[in-house]
């Protein structure tokens, strides 16, 4: 599937719209009447309630820092080449699990370039896959042998409830209840309902919290730990435990 344009999404279809189906690419801005933002993404394999914080999935630690496997010894694959041999470390790929995700080209000959994955075969663990790109995101500067690299999944592809320690990126909140694997519109910025741990007051900074999973807190301005930023709180003062409007800064990876 192609690039996409800003989708719009009409007065309420984020509540009711989930889908077994790929109907966008991974990532797909949409934006309602009111000028809030979503991106079309797909849970992972349990459910979500409406209201919660939303992350990334992790990266797979034997997935990052591979070694390249050149086209030629002498310049590492032509320039333009569309493919790129990895030797994964000691985890297995699934058949496209980087699909819509990345390729970061880490060090070496050719560092600095992330190039947009269009698929990936299943592999065994420790072995060469060979990393399809998309179309017109070809390989710009040569790679070798020397080169590292990192596979990066989709921030939308496998989503999880945000957990107390984080594993991945907060990407949003759940506007409704999601089926295990199931695609929907999570919401990135804008006024939304979200999951309260510890009271809060209007125009408080909120994070994700560390104690309750999928929840937002107040910055803990006097802490030493860097959490991120969700945004502000607008209008309710909500109890522990319940619902809170919180003006969402732009969370969209």
């Amino acid at each position: 599937m192609g690039a996409e344009s800003i989708v719009t999404i009409p007065w309420g279809q984020e509540k009711i719209t989930t889908s077994t189906r790929r109907e966008h690419q991974l990532g797909t801005l949409g934006v309602d009447p009111s000028g809030r933002f979503f991106k079309w993404a797909r849970n992972g394999t349990t459910a979500l309630t409406s209201g919660k914080l939303i992350a990334a999935a992790g990266p797979v630690a034997n997935h990052q820092d591979l070694a390249t496997l050149a086209a030629t010894a002498a310049n590492g694959g032509r320039l333009g080449d569309q493919t790129i041999t990895v030797t994964l470390g000691a985890t297995v790929a699934t058949l496209d699990q980087y699909e819509d995700g990345f390729l970061s080209i880490r060090d070496l000959l050719g560092e600095g370039p992330m190039y947009l994955v269009r698929s990936n075969p299943a592999a065994a663990a420790s072995a060469n896959m060979v990393v399809t790109l998309r179309q017109g995101d070809d390989i710009r500067i040569a790679v070798d042998t020397t080169t590292q690299c990192s596979l990066v999944v989709n921030p939308y592809s496998l989503v999880v409830v945000a957990p107390t320690t984080a594993l991945g990126a907060i990407v949003g909140v759940s506007p409704i209840a999601v089926p295990a694997s199931d695609y929907f519109w999570c919401q990135v910025s804008g006024l939304c309902t979200v999951l309260v741990d510890t009271t809060w007051v209007v125009g408080q900074m909120v994070e994700r919290s560390v104690n309750v999973a999928g929840a937002v807190t107040p910055v803990d301005y006097a802490g030493t730990a860097e959490r991120a930023l969700v945004g502000q709180v607008h209008q309710t003062i909500p109890s522990d435990t319940d619902h809170g409007i919180v003006n969402l800064y732009w969370l969209g990876a």
